[in-house]
């Protein structure tokens, strides 16, 4: 009866996302190319880093595992981390991240840092780790951008980690609250290290915040959709006072990445102008100008081989990275859509 249930709710979510919005889309004619496709043959990996000739794959299943594929090259070379004093340490969802020539393996159950560099992989911990996080994005080798659970009242705050005392400054009220304050303001978060700014994408409503490093508001964009409030219900189990989903939610962006002044955003939400079944065999992709916040057009990226979605991309230089479940693929970004905006300089 259980599995019927959330069967039921899964079903009703899909319809959900099927239902054409207000907004209408534009596309122009082949703004991306298809390039090169990498077999990882696991589909445990997920994007950890990119250059615009290296791209970083970490690993679910085998944290301390890393492969890396040189894209110019067409090579791909499997790394194991040494991180000193790791085997000691209590573990519970580890992720690297790497932001050449550094690289950070980070667990905020536990909480923990460490930080290498990528020409010998070894890793040393970090100073300044002990603040919990739900996630983490490094700034710079000595600062990291943090999401985690505000104390007394657990909602989702952000806040920053440094090397200077005092060392951890959380922000309160810069995400707003609307329902739970916990799924709700549930985002995406990236540093946009060309504009030096921070940015956080909601995941359920149609608004991007963007940061200086310090953490203060320069100015907010919206999304093309016309979602301006999380349609999300949840509940609390009476036995351990643990929050989840009510009701099917409806996510408005999936995924997102940033390059100079482009916001790349996947969203889920069919726009007016499209097929009802564009979604089943393509993830749409939406442009935006950070710095005028326009919307400019979309484009998509088509399952790999009809049968694998798109699970997350980056976008550095003129190449978008799409990782599907075990194929990464390489796009190249026309200069007559993207080669005048991308040249802009903060």
């Amino acid at each position: 009866m259980s599995i019927g249930v959330v069967a039921g709710l899964f079903a009703l979510s899909k319809d959900i996302r099927k239902q054409p919005g207000s907004f209408l889309r534009e596309f122009p004619p082949h703004p991306v190319l298809e390039g090169q496709v990498f077999d990882l043959g696991y589909n445990s990996y997920y994007i950890a880093g990119a250059t615009e000739h290296h791209v970083y794959l970490a690993n679910y299943t085998a944290p301390l595992h890393l492969l890396v594929i040189n894209t110019v090259q067409l090579d791909t070379q499997h790394v194991k981390l040494d991180v000193r004093g790791i085997e000691h340490q209590k573990v519970w969802a580890v992720r690297v991240k790497v932001d050449s020539p550094y690289y950070y393996v980070t667990d905020g159950a536990v909480p923990f840092i460490y930080r290498g560099n990528v020409h010998d992989w070894k890793a040393e911990r970090y100073t300044y780790d002990r603040a919990y996080f739900q996630d983490i994005v490094p700034i710079t080798n000595e600062s990291f951008y943090i999401r985690a659970l505000g104390k007394p009242v657990r909602e989702n705050m952000l806040g920053k980690v440094t090397t200077v005392a005092p060392h951890l400054e959380m922000k309160p009220g810069i995400l707003r609250k609307q329902v739970d304050g916990i799924f709700c303001t549930d985002g995406m978060m990236q540093y946009n290290g060309a504009r030096n700014e921070l940015m956080y994408l909601y995941r359920y409503r149609n608004e991007c915040i963007v940061m200086d490093t310090n953490l203060h508001v320069l100015r907010k964009l919206h999304t093309i959709d016309t979602t301006t409030h999380a349609k999300i219900e949840v509940g609390t189990i009476e036995s351990t006072g643990e929050t989840k989903f009510a009701s099917p939610q409806r996510v408005v962006n999936k995924h997102c990445a940033v390059w100079h002044h482009l916001l790349f955003v996947n969203s889920v939400l069919l726009a007016k102008n499209e097929p009802i079944i564009a979604h089943d065999h393509a993830t749409v992709i939406d442009v935006y100008d950070i710095g005028t916040r326009a919307y400019r057009f979309s484009f998509y990226i088509y399952d790999y081989q009809g049968q694998e979605k798109l699970r997350m991309f980056s976008v550095v230089g003129n190449k978008l990275y799409a990782l599907h479940d075990t194929h990464l693929q390489v796009w190249s970004l026309e200069t007559r859509y993207f080669g005048n905006i991308m040249a802009r300089l903060p």
